[in-house]
């Protein structure tokens, strides 16, 4: 048997807040606010009564409007809701043995069980548990006997679980909202149908007919699908035992997030730990270091020299000493000034200063010392020198180096 309808109007939420259909969310709280003042039953001493259940309203209306898939249902079923159910078709469906989607329409309210005794036939639990558990039987009886179900003759693979009351444990109050969620529903919904295939005159006519037919059952299937997953979430927000379970889940995941900040702490800690015992170990062995000798010599030249294979430390040299006066060069490193002041170009550049400045003293009839030369004082330059042919004629800027040194 189908359950019980109530025909009793009821006051359009938007209405009962004081705001338009296309209110935001904070107009919406600013409206429940300001209605909840006004309504709240401590401010409404003398009519107690009247302003407790105006209070319930609004309380329900806002609660409905702010969650976004609840309000999207209200909006495109609002008619439904808000119209007194059609007294002959309510018979018709009654008579079927079925729900109908107007009847689940009126269990959209929390003013439709009492608070105060939530296991009482009335109550909460006991309100819904019946509905449940008639629809459930209605599911059965369609696959047992309809044969235009689409799950005929499969009722012994049906599980509906029961709603429950307030004891029930948390693992079967879970199993129920994860059945009824996701529910579909075995009813062929035949007396949806528009046409009678029997009056079809011909099969092209009877074709149509059924076609027509089959989709006006569909969506009455669809819609009433809908009708019921919309009231299992409408049911489930509001479920002390849910409530209860949600924020078990919630300490229980805070405890998680604490525990994985604690464990991350820990772990930078050690990792600091660890960093600052290494810098010190470091530090420590620095402190006991002791530079072989060969490191403390002062002239890095003399350990090469000596085999001691260490590379020879720079020194800073002023600028005046990286400069050949003779040559017009500044060098980079000692290095390479010394390795400048024994090349034939260098010597080859002294001896034509020299040889100039020889010519200076004759020239003032000063008697230069015999035998001397302009390469008299570099033996490597003056055995370039010695030998005849083509280099013994050379000035001493076109010698040829390569072949100078080859000789030494």
């Amino acid at each position: 048997m189908a359950a019980d309808v109530s025909t009793q109007a009821k006051t359009c939420y938007y209405v009962l807040l004081g705001v338009d259909r296309q209110a935001t969310g904070d107009e919406l709280r600013k409206a429940y606010k300001r209605k909840a003042l006004e309504l709240h039953p401590d401010k409404n001493r003398d009519r107690i009564d009247e302003a407790t259940q105006q209070f319930t309203q609004v309380r329900e209306a806002y609660e409905t409007l702010s969650d976004p898939q609840e309000r999207a249902f209200y909006d495109s079923h609002r008619d439904a809701i808000l119209n007194p159910t059609d007294p002959a078709s309510e018979a018709f469906m009654s008579e079927m043995g079925v729900t109908s989607d107007a009847t689940l329409m009126t269990y959209f309210s929390a003013s439709r069980f009492a608070r105060h005794d939530p296991d009482s036939a009335y109550g909460f639990y006991g309100l819904y548990a019946t509905l449940f558990h008639q629809l459930g039987l209605e599911e059965i009886d369609a696959m047992y006997n309809d044969p235009l179900s689409p799950r005929y003759g499969h009722a012994e693979h049906a599980r509906f679980p029961p709603f429950g009351t307030s004891t029930t444990p948390d693992d079967a109050v879970r199993a129920f909202y994860a059945s009824w969620s996701a529910f579909t529903t075995a009813k062929s919904y035949r007396w949806c149908d528009k046409w009678r295939t029997g009056d079809a005159p011909d099969r092209r006519l009877r074709r149509l007919v059924e076609r027509d037919n089959a989709k006006l059952r569909e969506q009455g299937r669809s819609g009433f699908v809908a009708t019921v997953r919309a009231l299992v979430r409408f049911v489930q927000k509001r479920d002390p035992r849910w409530k209860a379970m949600a924020e078990v889940e919630r300490a229980a995941a805070a405890e998680r997030v604490r525990d994985a900040a604690a464990r991350r702490a820990a772990h930078e800690a050690r990792q600091r730990d660890a960093v600052a015992a290494q810098r010190a170990a470091q530090a420590r062995d620095a402190a006991a270091y002791v530079a072989p000798a060969w490191t403390r010599e002062e002239d890095a030249a003399d350990g090469i020299e000596a085999g001691l294979g260490a590379a020879v430390l720079a020194h800073e040299v002023d600028e005046e000493a990286l400069r050949c006066a003779v040559c017009d060069k500044t060098f980079r490193t000692a290095k390479q000034r010394r390795a400048h002041d024994v090349g034939l170009p260098h010597r080859a550049a002294v001896a034509r200063v020299r040889e100039a400045l020889l010519a200076d003293e004759r020239a003032f009839g000063m008697a230069a010392p015999a035998g001397e030369t302009a390469d008299s004082h570099d033996p490597l330059l003056a055995a370039a020198f010695s030998k005849g042919g083509e280099n013994a004629t050379r000035e001493p800027d076109a010698v040829d180096s390569d072949a100078a040194l080859n000789r030494c």
